[in-house]
């Protein structure tokens, strides 16, 4: 199965307090304690929440429910990242988890519909077809619009989840008697069908291990208070409005680019008649931006600087919006070194969006050899809305003299970042296992895969301080 891609930008935005009832893990929230999937299987080990650098307990940034069209699986990522500011940006000081657990009565009819699908069909009857009046919409296909929540149709509370897997789903009833009327009369070939679940209930054996313990994680004493995140799809000022915002500085820019190009002779303008270089005929090719300006980071502040609130930005195999393209985060993701010029602006003033982002630096998924897609992002203006913890204790010693740039990296002052990159599987693979046939088409098969499962993913960090 290949996950959906949103062509749509959705932006999260903090958006109240969680209250001491908010539990439910498919509930979007910025800070807090992680909501796990269930309250008794297995849970990703403690050291997932550890910084590989100084081995603290991390805090969570960020639970999103998000999950994909055409996916069995309801789907929640998980952001934690080290508060110390002397661990960001290396290795294993913050890191993601992308969790899967299984929605029974939606994966039923993923089986029906594909059964459905692969069934001949019937030559066209007039009055069907072009004409017909046959529905055109696939059935059983996610709105994306309630991955965001809100409404009726939002994510569902623990306890409806929860509820899919008992009763006859783990009782003593009957195969024939946990199967919905509606797959039992429509099988014509029930052999074929029982060989399919058969294989499917032998691998799931494989993929789930309900008999491995669950170890709890300590409390964090870096955990903050937990709020709501709430998400709104992007919406951008019209080009020209934009350029006329940015005009006065693009024009000071220029005046003080060609005042120094003046000053250091190399500018060979003509003489005028009263004595001054005449630089009327001299023309500055695609000069949006001062030479030595990084495209990319005015991109980036353009970008923000019309939704500053946002706290996230989310497109499942979408295009991430870099904070820069000259640190190695850049070259890992593939960003061309040509996006990064000031070519990149388009005839009416709005920066286009950086090309060659392949993400073929990163490592494939460990459980399908697949490759991973951008999922989400972090923004600056998390850091304002969660009030993670600062230490300013200084690390040097108090007689060294320090001054500038040396004296602030003297204190730990706390988490600080550009940007943080989420990485995901592109395949949504549950342990290596894609599509969904291997769930076979009844409960019975389907029951292997009811535990929840949790991969850990890569996030990639832009500090803000890039250029030291």
């Amino acid at each position: 199965m290949r996950a959906t891609r949103h062509e749509q930008i959705m932006l999260g935005y903090s958006d109240g307090a969680v209250g001491p009832e908010g539990t439910d893990p498919f509930t979007s929230r910025l800070g807090g304690q992680p909501q796990w999937l269930d309250d008794s299987s297995p849970i990703p080990e403690p050291a997932t929440g550890t910084c590989d650098q100084c081995q603290t307990q991390m805090a969570l940034l960020a639970q999103a429910y998000a999950p994909l069209d055409g996916s069995p699986y309801e789907r929640v990522l998980y952001v934690w990242a080290c508060t110390r500011r002397a661990c960001t940006g290396k290795p294993g000081a913050a890191k993601a988890v992308r969790a899967h657990l299984l929605n029974a009565d939606y994966a039923l009819k993923l089986a029906k519909q594909s059964k459905a699908a692969a069934r001949p069909k019937p030559a066209s009857a007039f009055g069907s077809g072009l004409f017909g009046s046959g529905s055109t919409t696939g059935a059983g296909k996610l709105d994306f619009g309630s991955v965001w929540r809100t409404g009726s149709d939002a994510a569902p509370s623990s306890e409806q989840t929860s509820s899919l897997f008992t009763g006859p789903l783990f009782g003593s009833a009957k195969a024939e008697d946990t199967e919905p009327s509606d797959i039992r009369d429509g099988d014509k070939d029930g052999s074929k069908d029982a060989a399919i679940d058969e294989l499917a209930a032998e691998l799931g054996k494989v993929a789930v291990s309900d008999n491995a313990p669950r170890i709890e994680w300590p409390p964090n004493p870096d955990s903050v208070a937990a709020q709501y995140l709430a998400f709104d799809a992007e919406e951008l000022a019209d080009n020209t409005r934009i350029q006329q915002r940015y005009q006065a500085e693009i024009d000071q820019a220029l005046e003080l680019a060609a005042d120094a190009s003046c000053r250091a002779g190399k500018g060979k303008g003509k003489q005028a008649s009263s004595g001054e270089p005449d630089w009327s005929e001299e023309r500055y090719e695609h000069a949006m931006l001062p030479k030595g300006t990084d495209a990319a980071f005015a991109r980036f502040a353009r970008t923000v600087e019309q939704n500053p609130e946002q706290v996230m930005r989310y497109q499942f195999a979408g295009t991430p919006l870099p904070y820069t393209l000259q640190d190695e985060t850049a070259r890992v993701l593939g960003f061309s070194s040509a996006s990064d010029d000031d070519d990149d602006d388009d005839d009416d003033g709005q920066m286009a969006p950086p090309d060659g982002c392949s993400g073929a630096g990163l490592p494939r998924c460990p459980h399908c050899g697949g490759p991973r897609v951008f999922e989400c992002q972090l923004m600056p203006a998390l850091l304002t809305v969660l009030e993670l913890p600062v230490s300013v204790e200084p690390r040097a010693s108090p007689a060294a003299r320090l001054v500038g740039s040396e004296l602030m990296r003297a204190f730990d002052l706390g988490l600080e970042f550009g940007t943080m990159l989420v990485y995901v599987c592109a395949a949504d693979c549950h342990g290596g296992k894609t599509g969904t046939e291997y769930l076979g088409r009844s409960t019975a098969s389907m029951r292997a895969y009811a535990a929840p499962a949790y991969y850990e993913e890569p996030v990639l960090v832009q500090l803000e301080a890039f250029t030291d």
